[in-house]
């Protein structure tokens, strides 16, 4: 199920709180962690202990999550996705200018094989061609 997968790519407070304690303000990690909290977590669906571990988030992280959620109320149609799934390569750092050409490229042809799938089964389902494994 989606809302399964994109729980387990939360990252879970004793994550957030060691690399915030570790990592300068500015590293794209923690840019990530917020981003991932903030468009995929969902409250009701968290045990006792996720809970308890909230409580001990830096308060830096907590501010970012809800800066976004309040843009995200206020402006919904602006903040419909999280920018990790248009440009994942703002959440990782690159050796050189190559090394993040070929990052870049590999998103791009991640993304367009992605969506020739999704155009395949859509067809697939109207009838239109044979599935192919």
């Amino acid at each position: 199920m989606k809302q399964d997968a994109e729980r387990d790519s939360i990252p879970r407070g004793e994550d957030i709180v060691y690399t915030y304690a570790n990592l300068p303000s500015s590293s794209p990690l923690l840019k990530y962690f917020v981003e991932a909290v903030a468009f995929n977590w969902i409250p009701y669906l968290e045990d006792s202990e996720t809970a308890k571990q909230s409580s001990n988030l830096p308060g830096a992280f907590t501010q970012a999550v809800m800066t976004i959620a309040l843009n995200r109320a206020a402006a919904p149609e602006k903040f419909f996705k999280p920018d990790y799934e248009e440009e994942p390569c703002k959440y990782h750092e690159h050796g050189d200018t190559t090394e993040e050409r070929v990052c870049r490229s590999a998103h791009k042809s991640k993304k367009l094989l992605e969506e020739l799938r999704r155009r395949a089964h859509r067809n697939y389902r109207k009838g239109k061609l044979p599935m192919v494994p």
